[in-house]
């Protein structure tokens, strides 16, 4: 009886023991996996009851960092436009509740503002995710934000980028270059293009992975004003706005076509090469002096001429030795100094009108300029000739010849019928020539002019002379001049100096 009562006993004992284990249960421990994730939602923002903002996109990026641990990341923080950093708040004590937990941590971190104390706590329901954050900044000031979101089935993008943007229009001269930094876009045209091509000009680009944008890519727009085009990330957190625009224009001056110009001297069959456009060249002066002196037998080669360039055709200026002595006279001498005894080759926008009384004066620079003129571009290249001359036909000893490559831009000035008034190369009347009158206000000058074997590229800065303002609302006037002997002007030179030009461009705001 004893012995039954006994193992009753010990029944009892070992039931009651088994139900105290039983009622002290062990920690239910989060797996991998189980609330990790990115959660997509909104926080609403409180600082200290100053600022409040709502519904403003964001994720939140939990990891598991331990049995009962998790790493909450709210990345990029943006409020206000301030870019506050990363809010990181690592070793988050968690306790589970089978599909469910709840947390809570804190941590001090260093944002944009400073050293911030932070404070973490919320729960997660499925795929939920239901966040406090109280954040104190440099000691006083309180900021709490709250979060909801979902849990994504993998993460999205938040990069908000145009990659690449570009046009297919001949008269887009330089591509789009696409500023990150500043969120701008901005690219080159010709001074040619058409207003209605400008007004429809029909870009195509892509964006980062998954971003939207507010107009669509192969869609025509106005270009003639800015354009911004409004990009959305993918997790539509990230809005960005780019602006478009035209950086400048390009004013092309190519030598690929030329016509032939003949002389209307009557028993003359002189001719000679012109380059299609607005190009005056001294080619004239050498025509006259040909139909002059063609009957004694005197002809010069033409001092500008076409040969094959870089690209296409190109202009060949050369310094001409345009001495005439026949049977012992000096004719430059005998016409009083009309018939140079040296003429450069030169090239320039603008026209040559003959003035047999004043030759320096037939150069007539300049054509209308709409813009502020930014850069010079073109190629080039230069032989010098041999035995460099005075303007009396005597030789310099040492002198080596350069060649002269300039742009300017002057001011209007107009004569009794509204036209304007050209500067020449009179350098007798120091207002009306263009090495010195005041009328100009930006120049671009070469500062090289050595020899050259090779095709050399040039790019060079329009500058504001001193004292000079650029003015918008003014009117003017763009001479490009080139001299195969930069003393040309003055009749002094190398003969056989011969300087080669190619692609030439005028860039302007």
């Amino acid at each position: 009886m004893k012995k039954n009562l006994f193992y009753l006993f010990a029944l009892i004992c070992s039931i009651t023991l088994f139900s105290a284990c039983s009622d002290d249960d062990d920690p239910e421990y989060i797996q991998d996996g189980e609330f990790d994730g990115v959660y997509l939602g909104t926080l609403d923002v409180d600082a200290a009851g100053v600022v409040e903002v709502n519904d403003i996109p964001q994720k939140v990026y939990i990891t598991k960092t331990g049995e009962n641990q998790i790493k909450m990341e709210l990345k990029n923080f943006v409020f206000q436009k301030i870019e506050l950093g990363n809010i990181v708040v690592d070793r988050i004590d968690v306790v589970k509740h089978g599909t469910s937990c709840t947390f809570s941590g804190s941590g001090n971190l260093d944002l944009a503002v400073g050293e911030c104390a932070v404070t973490v706590s919320g729960s997660i329901e499925g795929n939920k995710l239901d966040m406090d954050i109280a954040v104190v900044a440099a000691g006083a000031l309180n900021v709490t934000v709250d979060f909801e979101g979902t849990k994504l089935a993998a993460d999205k993008s938040s990069e908000a980028k145009i990659l690449t943007f570009s046009f297919e229009n001949e008269y887009v001269v330089a591509q789009p270059v696409i500023d990150d930094s500043n969120k701008t876009i901005t690219f080159m045209i010709s001074d040619n293009m058409p207003e209605e091509e400008l007004k429809a000009l029909v870009p195509t680009f892509t964006l980062s992975q998954g971003a939207t944008c507010d107009k669509e890519s192969g869609v025509a727009q106005d270009f003639s004003k800015e354009v911004t085009y409004t990009i959305t990330s993918e997790d539509g957190i990230v809005t960005v706005t780019y602006t478009v625009s035209i950086t400048g224009k390009e004013k092309y001056l190519t030598f690929d076509e030329w016509e032939t110009i003949k002389t209307s001297t009557a028993g003359s069959k002189e001719e000679y090469q012109n380059p299609s456009g607005t190009y005056g060249t001294s080619n004239p002066g050498v025509m006259t002096i040909n139909d002059m002196f063609g009957q004694v037998g005197v002809t010069f080669e033409y001092s500008v001429a076409p040969v094959d360039g870089k690209n296409g055709k190109a202009a060949q200026l050369k310094t001409l030795h345009t001495s005439i002595n026949v049977n012992g006279m000096d004719y430059n001498e005998a016409f009083g100094g009309l018939v140079p005894y040296v003429t450069a080759g030169s090239l320039f926008t603008g026209t040559f009108d003959t003035d047999m009384f004043n030759p320096l004066n037939s150069t007539k620079f300049g054509i209308p300029f709409a813009g502020k003129p930014i850069t010079f571009k073109g190629w080039y290249k230069y032989t010098p000739g041999e035995v460099y001359y005075d303007n009396k036909n005597k030789k310099v000893e040492g002198m080596v010849d350069q060649c002269s490559i300039y742009a300017v831009l002057y001011t209007d000035s107009l004569d009794t019928k509204g036209n304007n008034i050209p500067l020449t190369g009179d350098y007798k009347n120091k207002e009306g020539y263009i090495g010195s009158s005041s009328r100009i206000i930006m120049k671009a000058e070469l500062a090289d002019g050595s020899a050259k074997a090779d095709w050399t590229e040039f790019s060079i800065p329009f500058q504001l002379l001193e004292g000079k303002t650029y003015e918008p609302t003014k009117k003017y006037h763009l001479a490009i001049v080139c001299s195969s002997s930069f003393e040309g002007d003055y009749y002094k030179g190398a003969p056989g100096s011969v300087l080669t030009i190619d692609d030439f461009s005028v860039i302007s705001e």
